[in-house]
């Protein structure tokens, strides 16, 4: 029992990829081995290549871990300068003044909330390189990134653009484990509804929040930090997002209607729904992961905001 028991703990017995792959770094690896393999085929007979065609480097569990450490180490230099800032990185609830020079020059802390959370996006940032690199990863391991995503969503509007994309393609992966036709419908019907929910209420939460900081900041100086408002003030969904939608229906509508249709009473390319699913969406949730990558190391390297206001000290001495 134990033997069978680290067997399915370590499933190093059963290849890197399942049949169905993982929407990860090594479905686009697989398929680029694929795409090369075809084209060397047909370029032999012209001459270009002589011999057999090697293809990709087979990718064992060594080299496997080896990738996943690799690529936890950001993490890992992150968390090591937030412990020795940990001083600085403390200040970060409310708004304060402090007087400095006789009460001439009123400096004005406004504390970064983005160093709160740099915990949970370590671990959404981890969750995302185990699910990347791992061997024999199933695709319902997207979960794990999802998940604590959630704990950021509401706290901008990157974070919840962020956890829109994940949530999007990390369900949408995991359709074709609904193989049956009677499900095309529900599925269909749920995605767009948990989008469609997912995007309103995020906008109402963020809208929300923007406010309040809005707020906070003007009763005490007219400048505004980044992030609170300008540029960032926009929809949560951009036009590659949009973009990405309209390839993600087209590809519904292909595994759903065309290839059933007309090229499974053939029997021809069977493994193409899956194939197409596995690779757009470890496309889209690569950039998902490198997004979380660059999202955590801002929170580390943002640095408090200060505002000095010249005070009347004429005024003040009189009084």
């Amino acid at each position: 029992q134990l033997s069978q028991m680290l067997k399915r703990l370590f499933p190093f017995g059963r290849g890197l990829v399942h049949d169905y792959w993982a929407a990860n770094v090594w479905a686009v690896y697989l398929f680029a081995d694929k795409v090369l393999t075809f084209l060397c085929r047909k370029i032999t007979p012209l001459g270009r290549f002589t011999g057999n065609f090697i293809p990709l480097p087979v990718i064992s569990p060594a080299v496997s871990t080896v990738c996943l450490l690799l690529g936890m180490i950001p993490a890992f230099y992150c968390a090591w300068n937030v412990a020795a800032n940990s001083t600085t990185l403390s200040l970060s609830k409310t708004t304060t003044v402090t007087k400095k020079k006789d009460d001439t020059v009123d400096e004005i802390f406004i504390g970064d909330e983005k160093q709160n959370t740099f915990f949970v996006r370590a671990v959404v940032y981890c969750s995302f390189t185990g699910f990347m690199f791992s061997y024999h990863c199933h695709e319902k391991a997207i979960m794990t990134s999802i998940i604590p995503l959630t704990l950021l969503s509401t706290t901008s509007r990157e974070d919840a653009s962020l956890f829109l994309r994940t949530s999007t393609l990390g369900h949408f992966g995991l359709l074709p484990l609904l193989f049956r036709p009677a499900e095309a419908m529900l599925k269909f019907f749920i995605c767009v509804a948990f989008l469609s929910l997912a995007v309103f209420l995020l906008e109402h939460c963020i809208a929300e929040g923007e406010e309040n900081k809005v707020a906070e900041v003007d009763t005490v100086t007219s400048k505004f930090p980044d992030g609170i408002c300008g540029s960032n003030m926009c929809g949560l969904l951009r036009p590659m997002d949009k973009a990405g939608l309209v390839v993600l229906c087209c590809l519904f509508a292909y595994m759903e209607i065309i290839h059933p249709l007309f090229m499974r009473p053939k029997n021809a390319m069977e493994f193409l729904p899956l194939l197409a699913t596995s690779v757009i969406c470890a496309i889209g949730l690569v950039g998902c992961w490198l997004r979380s990558l660059v999202l955590m190391i801002r929170c580390v390297q943002s640095p408090p905001l200060f505002v000095k206001e010249e005070g009347n000290a004429s005024k003040k001495k009189k009084e």
